[in-house]
């Protein structure tokens, strides 16, 4: 298993984790293209808090430690990696490669 599969894995549990205290309605999906915040995502803020605290606690588990994923220039940038699934995969999967 590569890094990224590994990184997937862990969202997919912390996302699993956050919907089973959501109603139906209100549950995200673990598909790469399913959509997590913003206009499209089923995610509102509380939610989105509660998802970044599951993902960075996965993280530390997984890797000892975590990006900061509660940073508000990460919700304000024009590539905001909360949208989906995917892009948050990438981002984090970027942020724990080393660096050249």
């Amino acid at each position: 298993m590569n890094q990224r599969e590994r990184v997937h894995g862990l969202v997919v549990a912390a996302i699993t984790e956050l919907n089973q205290q959501l109603p139906p309605g209100e549950r995200a999906g673990t598909e790469a293209d399913s959509p997590l915040f913003g206009a499209d995502g089923p995610l509102d803020s509380l939610g989105l808090v509660n998802l970044i605290v599951g993902v960075e606690e996965k993280l530390s588990q997984a890797y000892g430690c975590a990006p900061n994923l509660a940073d508000e220039a990460l919700l304000n940038a024009a590539e905001n990696p909360f949208r989906r699934v995917a892009s948050l995969v990438d981002y984090i999967t970027t942020t724990l490669e080393p660096s050249p």
